[in-house]
């Protein structure tokens, strides 16, 4: 297995530091969270297909912690003082102001989905809420458990709740029992699983990456890899962390300006991504269709890698058309043949003046 990206795009006009990015389920748009020094929270709705131009922002009072996105295409944002809401780019308003789905009493700091789209997984603060959909709004649950992240399993009635301290838990979402699973040795950060549900990989804070297999019980511990030695990053830091090719690799972000890129399943080293210089990696997204990583820091520095070389050099307005080449819509169907009618004009005006009138005769 092995990865070839390339910076394509480096998004300008930015402030604050990133806090969470997030890809649209049919890759349309992507979503960006930051905060800057004066305790304000921005979101933002890029479109992909228009090069990553801004579709939509938002500035609130507290700050951002956390965003995903619904089986319906609505951003869903989680605020430190405890807001749940949501927005729809159907909206199709630059600041159009989102809805407040409910207000809890502490910070958000994760939301996930249920494979079917009904289901929501709200951590905040010390308690884990499950929110379920009915005529496209969501209804609270309440599960009474000490929590940091979670993610659903693959039969949709248990969940993974990884503590920051006390390590993995299993979780009847009907019933609310817990069941002790795992106790790593140190504390864990950020954590995903991949895409059929059958492995966990979580982010120590002190010594790099562990995979689990939790398609079955007891879950077992597959791999250790990329040590503390070779991926500097801090004991209280929560460094973020997506699968992509399908389950197979993997990319973390670093604490020094990076993101790795390492196989899921042996622990690898692919490539690394140079985003910055000594400055964390804060918010991460990756795009399966269209072969792209975004990576944010807490500086504001949002860059969009591009997988394979981008033979364009010669031709530079062809880079920045990579982007939205890769996408498959009505729109790139439309580029695609006005380049060809270009490339053909051009070659028809290369010919010789004799084959031009042949040419043009024949016709």
């Amino acid at each position: 297995m092995t990865f070839d990206f390339h910076l394509s795009k480096t998004l300008q006009g930015l402030e604050g530091s990133i806090a969470a990015l997030a890809f649209s389920n049919d890759y349309r748009y992507l979503g960006s969270a930051s905060q800057n020094g004066s305790g304000e929270g921005i979101v933002r709705i890029y479109d992909v297909e228009a090069q990553f131009q801004t579709f939509w922002s938002h500035r609130r009072p507290s700050q951002f912690g956390v965003i995903n996105w619904d089986r319906d295409c609505r951003l869903i944002m989680g605020t430190v003082t405890g807001e749940l809401l949501m927005i729809s780019p159907k909206a199709q308003k630059l600041h159009a102001e989102p809805d407040v789905i409910h207000t809890f009493s502490s910070p958000i700091k994760s939301i996930e989905f249920n494979k079917y789209g009904n289901k929501m997984l709200i951590c905040a603060g010390r308690d884990i809420n499950v929110m379920e959909k009915t005529n496209a709004n969501y209804s609270l649950q309440y599960l009474p458990v000490v929590v940091s992240s979670a993610h659903f399993l693959k039969d949709q009635r248990h969940s993974v709740i990884a503590f920051l301290h006390h390590g993995l838990w299993k979780i009847n979402l009907e019933s609310g029992h817990s069941q002790w699973i795992i106790y790593p040795e140190n504390r864990i950060g950020g954590t995903a699983i991949t895409p059929d549900c059958a492995v966990l990989i979580t982010a120590g804070s002190r010594k790099g990456l562990d995979c689990y297999s939790v398609s079955t019980d007891p879950w077992t511990k597959i791999s250790t890899s990329l040590g503390r030695e070779e991926l500097p990053i801090t004991s209280n830091t929560y460094l973020p962390i997506r699968f992509m090719n399908r389950g197979r690799a993997a990319v973390m972000g670093t604490a020094n300006g990076r993101a790795v890129i390492f196989n899921a399943e042996h622990g690898e080293r692919i490539q690394t991504l140079l985003h910055s210089s000594d400055v964390m990696i804060s918010g991460l997204a990756c795009h399966e269709e269209a072969l792209l990583i975004v990576t944010g820091n807490v500086d504001g520095k949002i860059c969009v890698w591009v997988r394979g070389p981008l033979e364009s050099e010669q031709i530079p307005y062809l880079r920045s058309l990579v982007l939205v080449m890769t996408v498959p819509t009505v729109v790139t169907e439309y580029l695609r043949a006005h380049a060809m009618l270009i490339l053909l004009v051009l070659a028809f005006m290369l010919l010789p003046s004799s084959l031009q009138h042949d040419f043009l005769y024949l016709s």
